[in-house]
């Protein structure tokens, strides 16, 4: 019997449908962000870039003042920047960690990127509260050369003695910019970076950040509105208290972003016994690195230990002035203290005679201090000091 051969077969391949691509959309950060109003402040404020002027505004002042702005700006880099950043690079130890703790500090981003080029996150805490970015886009055209004037006087004497004085302080939130964020924003401005985004926040009780919506931001105006006109002005500030800004190199956009916050509020032992908010988002960061100077030598007082308290437990490493931490607070915690330029005693009067932190200064090696840093001391010698733990070393 013949058996016929079996037919062939045929295996037919049918290539796969093609697969659409996946786009995972980017999440959605909490909060309104009012990015374009940090962008026209930073024009504005900060002399930033070369975009044209908002046009509810006088291009031919602004120009003006921001011609006085870039001259002020050259010479306090000439003057203090150009001095003071090869000095602070061979001070500031390599491997410290890139999150900074600045209590007292309102206003003074400028130093902290000068101290901590390399900085990641950056926390100021100061009574004066950031203020609302969106008083640019109300700005009457009429009012525009006394505010700009105003403001340009002040970023002046900050330029002048390189920190931010509690009365200029004390004049910026009560101007119709908002002070604390102009500082902040000249300093993106002479340190080459820019704003991507602004968002206010509260600090919930786990010390957690609560990022203020639409909702939030209407029910403020709203509540504000109400209010007399002779207090319409604090009660807006007051509102916008707690900001943060990321922050990144200019026209850039793979460059990494940065984070800068400043929180509004009372650092006294009274205060943070009664609402300890702040210090729990503190010491959720972690690890951190602090500065201080110009701060009225609070962290002398035993009114204010709980934030002296704070930074001996978190920080690893810390430059000040003679406003920093007294030494017999630093040894008990492990740490040791160096000095540089002459302290011979605090320049405010009521901060005593300063003698305990007189002899950090007198048991160190007299190592000159080429530039000011914070306040000078009461015969007007510059000084610094570092607190550091014992393994720390350059």
């Amino acid at each position: 019997m013949v058996v016929p051969d079996a037919a062939p077969v045929v295996v037919v391949v049918v290539p796969p449908a093609p697969v659409e691509p996946v786009v995972v959309a980017p999440p959605v950060e909490p909060g309104v962000d009012l990015a374009m109003q940090a962008r026209m402040l930073h024009r504005v404020g900060a002399c930033a870039g070369d975009t044209p002027v908002p046009a509810h505004l006088t291009a031919a002042l602004v120009d003006k003042y921001c011609a006085r702005m870039q001259d002020g700006i050259r010479k306090y880099r000439e003057r203090w920047l150009d001095r003071a950043m090869p000095f602070l690079a061979d001070v500031v130890p390599d491997g410290l960690p890139t999150v900074v703790v600045y209590p007292f500090g309102g206003g003074d981003l400028m130093t902290a990127l000068a101290t901590y080029p390399d900085l990641t996150e950056i926390t100021t805490l100061s009574l004066e509260p950031a203020g609302d970015v969106r008083a640019i886009e109300r700005i009457d055209a009429k009012r525009l050369a006394p505010i700009l004037s105003k403001n340009a006087d002040l970023i002046r004497r900050l330029f002048a003695v390189s920190h931010s004085k509690t009365t200029n302080l004390s004049i910026t939130t009560k101007a119709e910019l908002p002070g604390e964020l102009v500082f902040t924003l000249v300093a993106l401005e002479v340190h080459g970076f820019e704003p991507v985004s602004l968002r206010y926040f509260k600090i919930e009780p786990d010390g957690a950040l609560n990022y203020l919506e639409a909702d939030a931001l209407a029910a403020i105006d709203a509540r504000v509105a109400k209010l007399p006109d002779g207090r319409r002005k604090a009660a807006q500030l007051a509102s916008f208290g707690n900001v943060e800004i990321r922050f990144r190199k200019v026209s850039d956009a793979t460059a990494p972003l940065r984070t800068f916050r400043h929180i509004s509020g009372d650092l006294s032992d009274g205060a943070l016994k009664k609402d300890r908010r702040v210090l729990a988002h503190l010491e959720s960061k972690g690890r951190v690195v602090a500065m201080t100077k110009a701060a009225s030598f609070l962290l002398w007082w035993d009114t204010f230990s709980l934030m002296r308290k704070y930074l001996l437990g978190h920080m690893e490493w810390m430059i000040s002035d003679a406003t920093g931490i007294p030494n017999h607070h630093a040894k008990k915690a492990g740490f040791e203290q160096i000095t540089w330029g002459r302290f011979e005693g605090p320049f405010l009067a009521g901060a005593g005679d300063g003698a305990p932190m007189r002899r950090v200064w007198q048991t160190n090696p007299l190592t000159p201090l080429p530039f000011r840093y914070g306040y000078p001391d009461s015969k007007g010698h510059s000084h610094m000091m570092v607190t550091r733990r014992a393994a720390v070393t350059k």
